[in-house]
């Protein structure tokens, strides 16, 4: 059950927008072995105005952000990240950007019903 969020102020278009997801959801179940059924993906588009890099605006702003169950390895995790990275400077090219990955806390996670165990 990852979650990827997408957090940007420029415009993608709804091509973008899949070409992202489709290689998303590759790289997850690739690397994880995980069902496509069960990648998220969200895109939130913010303001110029409401990103800021180093307390100014920034109107080139994208991040990544992923939230996975715990138990994948350090080594799948860490191949999964610049994979990431370097989908989103091909695809992208912004001027400044982070990729980030954290874990939910299983024991406390719940999709369609179901408490979701450990990977």
């Amino acid at each position: 059950m990852p979650i990827y969020s997408f957090t940007h102020c420029r415009a993608l278009t709804a091509e973008t927008k899949q070409e992202l997801a489709s290689a998303v959801t590759n790289i997850h179940c690739e690397a994880t072995g995980a069902p496509a059924k069960y990648v998220q993906i969200v895109f939130r588009k913010v303001e110029p105005g409401d990103a800021f890099t180093a307390g100014k605006p920034n109107e080139d702003f994208i991040a990544l952000e992923a939230q996975l169950r715990p138990g994948r390895s350090e080594q799948v995790e860490q191949k999964m990240l610049w994979q990431l990275n370097e989908l989103l400077t091909r695809s992208l090219k912004p001027d400044k950007w982070f990729v980030s990955m954290g874990r939910f806390s299983s024991p406390h996670l719940i999709e369609d019903g179901n408490l979701v165990p450990a990977a």
